[in-house]
């Protein structure tokens, strides 16, 4: 499975441009708000249009501003999960869920499981067509109907006015015989002669537009045997015949059958999501995890090729974000199609995705596996994302000497510095405590201000006193293993930068 997104939108000041390939499983992207992630998600299910690029999912383009294609949303068999969670609030829990399921009469690609039940019924009436069913009773060219004007009989009769007889019978008119069949139009034989237009031998010939030799072949129009022919759109087997094309036997047997398996499949929805005995509730009387398992019930229900899920969490408070989760994620551990979740939350990514995509000020900046990337951000904004907390400016100095503009410092290292990194970050829980004598990559910890909380106590230290800016204060978290250390020894002397902690960065990839 692969998804191709190449797209570019401008919205007043704000432009964007997202770039990236996410393969098969779950892929987070994870940026500030307002970076443009929510957006993207739009673009790719349709409901925003981009400017101009192109998205290519498993192969189908869905969108291509230089050829001009642009599939409908719900064509494009996308399921998105709004924040919201965008449930019908005049809709029971199942029949949001049925809402879903949409019988595709188009003809074009809609959901898996409508296209499934389009194949079904296509192959049934497949033969029936070409046994001369539907088709031959509405195409003039292959049914019955089209040719009784015409042929066999029709183009005998057409030619009564016409051809060779057709002639001659046109001449009987004003003919020897032709006067005397003129007067049977009010003569003794004429009176029904006059019906021999349009019935055998006079009244009844005169009924061979509407009955079986009169009355019935006027509704030979419709059906076989003139009246049951007849109401081959409203009587007892006419209503049957009018249901070849809507009925039991066509359209009318489809949705029967689309109803039995729509159904089927709201239950299996029900049953997956526990949502056993909540089916007649409406949303405002479900609580925030059920609106949530209904809204991704509806989504699953018709099995979309990815889903996208724009940031479910952000609403919620942390101990019912951490329970919906959970919830969510299991639910999600055998849907075997693509899963784009959107977030500002790190915590959340690293927990549900496979891959990571970091976009930051309306651009996607970099990609590749959560934690290759949570262990190297490679920039600043990804390093901000990933939860670091300490930066400074950085001047390279050599392949394994850079300078910590902001903090006053020169640090040495092992591994060779990667050219072009202008800065450098630091996790607050990796700095060691350091007491006596100064040491390599350190920094006096002169404490600026502290925040003590229930897991961790959190120190703020700025290194140069002469600088009063905030780029220079120095961040320190202590998990609570340490505590006692610190009140048995005190605040430490230094705070050193362990290398295997230090993390080289671009400030801006362009």
């Amino acid at each position: 499975m692969e998804l191709i997104v190449d797209v570019e939108k401008k919205l007043n000041a704000f432009s964007l441009k997202a770039n990236f390939t996410a393969g098969g499983g779950r892929t987070g992207i994870l940026g500030a708000s307002g970076c443009g992630k929510s957006m993207t998600l739009k673009m790719i299910a349709g409901i925003v249009t981009p400017d101009r690029g192109r998205i290519c999912l498993n192969g189908r383009v869905l969108f291509d501003s230089e050829k001009k294609i642009n599939i409908p949303p719900q064509q494009r068999n996308v399921g998105y999960l709004f924040q919201n969670y965008a449930l019908f609030p005049n809709m029971t829990v199942e029949q949001n869920i049925a809402a879903g399921l949409r019988q595709d009469t188009s003809g074009k690609k809609g959901g898996l499981f409508v296209k499934a039940l389009k194949e079904q019924f296509s192959k049934k009436f497949a033969g029936r067509a070409e046994k001369g069913g539907i088709q031959s009773l509405r195409d003039p060219e292959n049914g019955h109907e089209g040719k009784t004007e015409m042929d066999p009989e029709g183009e005998d009769r057409e030619k009564v006015r016409t051809g060779p007889e057709g002639e001659d019978r046109e001449k009987e008119k004003t003919g020897p015989e032709g006067e005397d069949r003129e007067k049977e139009k009010t003569g003794p034989e004429g009176e029904g002669r006059e019906k021999v237009k349009a019935a055998p031998e006079g009244e009844d010939r005169e009924k061979v537009k509407a009955g079986s030799e009169g009355e019935v072949r006027e509704k030979a129009k419709a059906g076989p045997e003139g009246e049951g022919w007849g109401k081959v759109k409203t009587g007892p087997e006419g209503e049957d015949r009018e249901k070849v094309k809507t009925g039991p036997k066509g359209e009318d047997r489809e949705k029967e059958n689309f109803g039995l398996q729509k159904e089927k499949r709201v239950r299996e929805m029900i049953d997956l999501f526990d949502l056993n005995g909540l089916e007649k509730r409406l949303p405002h009387e479900l609580s925030g995890g059920q609106q949530q398992r209904v809204a991704l019930a509806r989504i699953l229900a018709y099995h979309p090729e990815v889903i996208l899920l724009d940031e479910p969490f952000s609403a919620l408070d942390e101990y019912l974000k951490d329970r919906l989760q959970e919830e969510l994620f299991d639910k999600l551990k055998d849907y075997p199609g693509m899963i784009l979740m959107v977030s500002h939350n790190r915590d959340e990514i690293y927990r549900f995705a496979d891959d990571l995509i970091i976009m930051g000020k309306g651009r996607t900046e970099i990609g590749g596996k959560v934690k290759d990337i949570f262990e190297n951000p490679r920039t600043k904004n990804a390093a901000v994302l990933t939860g670091c907390k300490n930066f400074s400016k950085g001047e390279r100095l050599d392949s394994h000497h850079i300078r910590a503009l902001d903090w006053d410092l020169i640090l040495s290292t092992k591994r060779e510095i990667p050219e072009g990194t202008d800065c450098i970050g630091y996790r607050a829980h990796y700095l060691e405590p350091v007491y006596g004598e100064k040491r390599d990559n350190c920094v006096p910890f002169r404490l600026l201000s502290e925040s003590r909380l229930p897991f961790e106590h959190n120190y703020y230290i700025r290194p140069n006193e002469k600088r009063e800016d905030r780029d220079s204060v120095i961040s320190w978290f202590v998990q609570r293993d340490y505590w006692e250390v610190l009140e048995r020894r005190g605040l430490p002397d230094y705070l050193k930068f362990k290398e295997e902690g230090i993390i080289f960065l671009k400030d801006n990839l362009e």
